[in-house]
C-alpha cells in the first residue's frame, strides 16, 4: 500500500526540512504548497530548536546552541559572498533564538523580504534583535522585526545620518509590541520621544534630546499617557535638576541623590541630581540624565562664568524673570559688582513666584544689588557708563508669540541699552533658536564668498541693533543649562519657562562710531572683499538711460558707482530681465542692483536709505559736471 506525504507525522516533515537549505525548501514549498498548510496547522506542537545566539555578519553566520551536546557549542559557517543565511538557514527553522544579531552588513529590501518570509514560514522567533552598524532602510528593518517578533530591539546607528527614520520606526505596530528599545547614536530629537511608548528605553550615545524632551516624558507619565519601567537617556547639553523638574511635583529624597514623582499609588524614582559626563564630542556634550551633584554642577557653572566674565569690571543683568541666572552668576563671581534686575515690582514678583527663594539668596551676597521694576527699554540716564557688561537673556513681549511685537520689543531694548553704553560697554543678548536671524558659522569665520543667510522670518536682531547704533561683534551658542539652577521664565507672562535649551545664541553688541555722510563712509577701509556674516546688508536699485553707446555707457556706470560708493557697495549687478527702451526719450534703459554692506560701523535700514539718496545726489552732480552720456532716472 502506498503512503502519501499526508500520512507522515508533522515531526518527520520538520526533520526533513531542517536538513535542507533554504533554496531546497523554497523549491519544495513551491511544488507542495500544502506543506505550509501542514506546518501552519501543527507548528505549535512541533519540536523547536533552542539557539543561544545567531550572528549574521557580512561574510559569516555564527550560531551558538543552548545544548552544547549538539554539534558543539558554536557553529560558524563562512560561505562566499552574501548568502550565509540562504546556505545555512535551515538551522533556523522552528528555532527560538536568544539574541539575533545583524552585524556590519548591508541588508537590502529584497534580501529583507526573502529572510522575513522564511522566518514567518518556519516560525523562527528571537527574544532579542540587535542591528549593529547595519546599512538598512526603515522598511527592511521593520520586515525583520515583524517576522522575528522580538521582545527587545537594539539598533546601533552609524555616526552619519542614514535612511532610518525614528518616528516611523517607533510608530510601527511590531515595534510598539516590544518591551525594551535601545537606540545608539540615533541623533533622536525631542519630538521623536512622543512616538516611543515602550516601558524600557535606552537612548545612548549621540542624541539631540534636551531637558525639555525629558520634561515632556515625565509630564506624560504624570498624566498617565506613558508607562515607564526604566528610562536611560543621554541628553544633549547640560540639564540641571531645576530645569528637569520645572513644574514637576518632584520630592527630593533626604540624604540621597534621588527624586520621587508620585502618580496615585505609582512612584517614579529619578536619580537625576547626580548626572555624569558620558562623553565629549566635537559638537556637543552627551550627558546621561541621572542628574549631577551640587559639586559637579557648581564646577560646570564656574567654568562658564570664568570664561565669560573673567574681564568684567561690573555686570548689569536685565529682565532676569525669576532671578535664577543672577543667582548662578553671583555664586561663582563673588568679587564682581552685580546689579540684578527684574521688570516686576517686588509684590508682583512674589505673586508670580510665591515659593521662589532667589531674592533672599541674592540679598546675602555683598556684591549684589537687587532692583525691582526696571524696564530695559527705559533705563535711567544716570546709568550711562556705569556698567562694563550688560546681560539680557531671552526677552519676550508677553502673551502669544508675535513677530511684530517681538521686533518692537527688541528695537526698544537696543535703544534703551544703547543710551547707557559707552565704547567700553559690552552688551550680551541671548535669543532662542531662530529668533536672532543669524547663526554661528561652522568654520568659525565671519567672512563668506556668498551672501549671508539672514532669516527674514526672525527678530532680525542685528538689523534692529544697527538702527540704534549697535554693532554685532561676536556670536556663539548659549548653553543655558550650564548655569546651576538657571531656568528662563515668563512664558505667556507666567512663571513657566521657554524651550530655549537647544540652538540658543549669545550675541555681543558694542557701541558703534557714528558716521552719517557718504563721504565718511566711503573713507572707511574694508579688509576683505567678501561678505561679512555679522553685518546687515541692503539692496537698492539705480536706473540709467544711455544717450550714446550702451557698452561704453555701462563701463562708465560701473566706474562711477565704485568711485562714489567705495567699499560700502560690495556688489553691483544688472537686473537683465528689466532691460527696456524708455519711450520718452527713446533711449536704452538699464537697472542695476547695489548690495550695500558696511563693516566698520553700524548701518541700519534708515541710514542706508539716506546713504542711497546721498549717492544719487553725487551721481547727478558727476553727470552734470563731467557731461557724462547718462541720465539717472
Amino acid at each position: 500500500m502506498s503512503t502519501s506525504i499526508n500520512d507522515l507525522p508533522p515531526e518527520m516533515i520538520v526533520r526533513i526540512l531542517q536538513e535542507c537549505d533554504i533554496l531546497t525548501i523554497s523549491r519544495l514549498t513551491a511544488v507542495c504548497k500544502f506543506m505550509r498548510l501542514i506546518i501552519d496547522a501543527h507548528h505549535k506542537a512541533l519540536p523547536r530548536r533552542e539557539l543561544k545566539s545567531v550572528t549574521v555578519h557580512s561574510d559569516s553566520l555564527t550560531i551558538v546552541r543552548e545544548n552544547e551536546g549538539m554539534i558543539g557549542p558554536e557553529e560558524k559557517v563562512k560561505p562566499h559572498g552574501f548568502t550565509s543565511l540562504e546556505q545555512s538557514g535551515n538551522v533556523l527553522a522552528f528555532a527560538d533564538v536568544g539574541t539575533f544579531r545583524l552585524d556590519m552588513l548591508t541588508l537590502t529590501d529584497e534580501k529583507s523580504t526573502t529572510w522575513s518570509s522564511f522566518f514567518r514560514t518556519f516560525h523562527t522567533k528571537a527574544s532579542s534583535l540587535h542591528f549593529n552598524i547595519t546599512v538598512v532602510t526603515t522598511s527592511a528593518l521593520l520586515d525583520i522585526v515583524e517576522s522575528l517578533c522580538p521582545k527587545s530591539l537594539t539598533i546601533e546607528f552609524e555616526m552619519t545620518e542614514g535612511p532610518l527614520r525614528v518616528p516611523r520606526l517607533c510608530q510601527h505596530h511590531a515595534v510598539q509590541k516590544i518591551s525594551a528599545l535601545t537606540l545608539l547614536n540615533s541623533n533622536i530629537l525631542d519630538e521623536c520621544l512622543d512616538t516611543i511608548r515602550i516601558p524600557t528605553v535606552h537612548l545612548q550615545g549621540n542624541t539631540e534630546i534636551t531637558g525639555f524632551g525629558l520634561q515632556n516624558v515625565l509630564s506624560d507619565w504624570l498624566a498617565g499617557k506613558r508607562t515607564i519601567k526604566l528610562y536611560e537617556i543621554a541628553a544633549r547639553g547640560f540639564v540641571s535638576p531645576s530645569h528637569l523638574f520645572h513644574n514637576i511635583p518632584a520630592e527630593h529624597v533626604e540624604d540621597s541623590d534621588s527624586w520621587l514623582i508620585r502618580r496615585g499609588d505609582d512612584v517614579l524614582m529619578a536619580p537625576s541630581v547626580k548626572r555624569k559626563l558620558d562623553e565629549v564630542l566635537e559638537d556637543h556634550q552627551s550627558i546621561k540624565v541621572r542628574g549631577i551633584d551640587e559639586v559637579e554642577q557648581s564646577a560646570v557653572t564656574t567654568s562658564f562664568c570664568k570664561d565669560w566674565f573673567h574681564a568684567a569690571k561690573s555686570i548689569l543683568i536685565l529682565g532676569d524673570g525669576n532671578l535664577s541666572f543672577s543667582l548662578a552668576v553671583a555664586e561663582c563671581e563673588p568679587n564682581i559688582p552685580i546689579t540684578a534686575t527684574v521688570l516686576d515690582s517686588e509684590s508682583d514678583f512674589e505673586a508670580r513666584y510665591p515659593s521662589c527663594a532667589n531674592p533672599e539668596k541674592l540679598k546675602k551676597h555683598d556684591n549684589v544689588d537687587l532692583l525691582f521694576k526696571i524696564d530695559a527699554t527705559d533705563l535711567p540716564q544716570e546709568w550711562k557708563g556705569r556698567f562694563h557688561y550688560i546681560v539680557m537673556n531671552f526677552p519676550h513681549p508677553g502673551g502669544k508669540t508675535n513677530l511684530r511685537k517681538s521686533r518692537e520689543l527688541a528695537s526698544a531694548i537696543f535703544r534703551g541699552v544703547g543710551k547707557i553704553m559707552t565704547k567700553e560697554t559690552e552688551f550680551y543678548l541671548a535669543l532662542a533658536k531662530g529668533q536672532a536671524g543669524v547663526e554661528p558659522n561652522e568654520n568659525g569665520s565671519v567672512w563668506s564668498k556668498l551672501l549671508p543667510n539672514h532669516s527674514k522670518d526672525s527678530w532680525q536682531a542685528l538689523y534692529l541693533a544697527a538702527d540704534e547704533g549697535l554693532l554685532l561683534t561676536d556670536l556663539c551658542t548659549f548653553p543655558s543649562g550650564a548655569f546651576a539652577g538657571y531656568s528662563s521664565s515668563g512664558y505667556k507672562s507666567t512663571s513657566k519657562g521657554f524651550n530655549n535649551s537647544r540652538g540658543a545664541v549669545r550675541m555681543l553688541f558694542k557701541k558703534s562710531p557714528i558716521f552719517t555722510s557718504l563721504s565718511d563712509i566711503v573713507s572707511l577701509k574694508r579688509d576683505r572683499e567678501d561678505f561679512h556674516l555679522l553685518r546687515s546688508y541692503f539692496y537698492h536699485d539705480v536706473s540709467f538711460l544711455f544717450s550714446e553707446d550702451i557698452e561704453e555707457g555701462e563701463n562708465i556706470v560701473f566706474d562711477l558707482l565704485r568711485e562714489l560708493a567705495g567699499s560700502a557697495v560690495i556688489e553691483i549687478r544688472e537686473i537683465e530681465e528689466l532691460r527696456s527702451m524708455c519711450p520718452d526719450p527713446y533711449l536704452p534703459n538699464r537697472i542695476y542692483r547695489l548690495t550695500w554692506q558696511i563693516v566698520e560701523v553700524a548701518v541700519g535700514k534708515r541710514l542706508c536709505n539716506d546713504l542711497q539718496e546721498q549717492l544719487r545726489g553725487e551721481i547727478q552732480k558727476s553727470i552734470r559736471c563731467r557731461n557724462l552720456p547718462l541720465i539717472l532716472t
